[in-house]
């Protein structure tokens, strides 16, 4: 698995796992995440206790943000392969700062081998789709790939690879965070910026994309609009994408600050 380093994060990773700030933390935490490490250990020294209330319960949350040095790259380690975590930490107080010792054990919806099978499967499926062609081209070659050749998995014993880009891609078979997994992977693969959006769509439990073209962010649900030759739900704009609802952490003022969605929809040929 091939990784993208961070600044002062990637000495950190590589040397420490002692920080003094929450941004340099989440990041190690991402290279671990990606690493498919199962248990995650730093330290944080902090001047306040109030630094160490940014992390909740689970810290790998946080790195869905799109704000916190990484990117939208922690999209996939946080909606993707992370599945379920036991975090706990111990405190100290020396010469007024507060040293505190995380340990994260974490578990994962996918193998190592999978995931390796998936990014192998994945650059070779890149090299030809998106190739050619301005964004609104790529990205419409990247959706057209994922609506066509992946199916709804609608199992009732859903295993925990459904939920996964490497189910849709390889098994060619997920629910929808595996679709919204597989288009955000592969716009990032395409280098257009993207992201995984968590809600509710007709009442249920739903996942989908917010997918950035000149400059705009637009909405795409290709678990709806799969195995249809015309789209209802693709680069939209959010008074025209019915039936969707943001959770909360997608839907207030600062993450709309951060990614602000069209206000008219996108026609792509």
């Amino acid at each position: 698995i091939a990784f993208m380093m961070f600044g002062s994060a990637a000495a950190a990773y590589a040397d420490d796992n002692t920080f003094t700030s929450y941004s340099d933390a989440q990041q190690y935490i991402y290279q671990n995440v990606m690493d498919m490490n199962p248990e995650i250990d730093y330290t944080l020294k902090l001047s306040s206790m109030s630094d160490f209330d940014q992390f909740s319960s689970t810290s790998i949350s946080g790195l869905t943000a799109l704000d916190n040095g990484i990117g939208t790259d922690g999209d996939y380690a946080a909606l993707d392969l992370y599945n379920g975590d036991n975090f706990s930490y111990s405190c100290e107080e020396q010469n007024g700062q507060y040293i505190i010792h995380v340990r994260d054990q974490v578990s994962y919806r996918l193998s190592k081998s999978q995931e390796q099978a998936y990014q192998d499967k994945l650059n070779s499926v890149m090299r030809k789709v998106a190739v050619k062609g301005n964004t609104e081209k790529k990205v419409k070659s990247i959706y057209s790939y994922v609506t066509k050749n992946v199916k709804y998995d609608y199992s009732s014993n859903l295993k925990d690879t459904a939920y996964t880009a490497y189910a849709a891609l390889v098994n060619k078979k997920a629910v929808c965070n595996g679709y919204a997994a597989l288009v955000y992977d592969m716009c990032r693969k395409a280098d257009i910026p993207c992201r995984i959006i968590v809600g509710t769509a007709n009442g249920g439990c739903h996942a989908w994309n917010l997918i950035k073209v000149n400059g705009k962010w637009y909405n795409a649900d290709a678990t709806w609009d799969a195995g249809n030759h015309t789209y209802r739900y693709f680069m939209k704009s959010d008074k025209q994408f019915r039936g969707h609802k943001r959770a909360a952490a997608y839907s207030n003022s600062r993450f709309k600050r951060l990614c602000p969605s069209a206000s008219k929809s996108l026609k792509v040929s």
